[in-house]
């Protein structure tokens, strides 16, 4: 009898709990919907989550064609959008690996594409966030297959949170 109690008792506590993953999922999903109201679709999403979360990963697609300003001011939005998500939700909290998460525990990246096809040289195509460092690249077709991003610009998360604001303030001020 002790054996069927004990059995049934980790049922329901297994039943209970919501792993890493699970929790790590509905912030994605959920974001989903708002970056869908931008124009941002969801193609990747992963995370490190082997004892709890350390790193979230969310990749994005967009068939925008931004330039350099534009680009920096989605992504960073994008970025503090899901940040704050995941920041003020009680559920995920106690399992992350530090809190309040920070940009250094974020993956992002964002292909603007359409249909396949790369927006001109003119154009960021991909812009991405690893380790502190936003990445922006253009497209270049007539470069070797091999060699298409280019003119990489780089520029530390911080930067471009401080540059987004400036021009916000700026756009207040007119």
């Amino acid at each position: 009898m002790k054996k069927v109690i004990s059995v049934a008792f980790l049922f329901i506590l297994s039943a209970c709990y919501q792993d890493d993953s699970d929790l790590a999922h509905a912030q994605f999903s959920q974001y989903a919907k708002k970056a869908h109201e931008k124009g941002l679709i969801l193609e990747g999403r992963g995370g490190g989550m082997m004892t709890d979360i350390k790193e979230l990963i969310l990749s994005f697609a967009s068939a925008e064609h931004l330039r350099l300003d534009q680009a920096r001011k989605l992504f960073v939005q994008t970025l503090d959008e899901f940040l704050h998500q995941v920041n003020t939700d009680e559920k995920i909290r106690s399992r992350l690996h530090n809190y309040p998460f920070t940009p250094q525990n974020i993956s992002l990246s964002i292909a603007f594409r359409n249909q396949g096809e790369r927006p001109p040289k003119e154009f960021i195509a991909y812009v991405h966030l690893s380790e502190g460092t936003v990445y922006y690249h253009h497209w270049d077709a007539e470069r070797p297959d091999h060699d298409q991003f280019c003119d990489d610009y780089k520029e530390s998360i911080n930067d471009a949170i401080k540059i987004v604001m400036e021009q916000e303030h700026q756009t207040l001020l007119k």
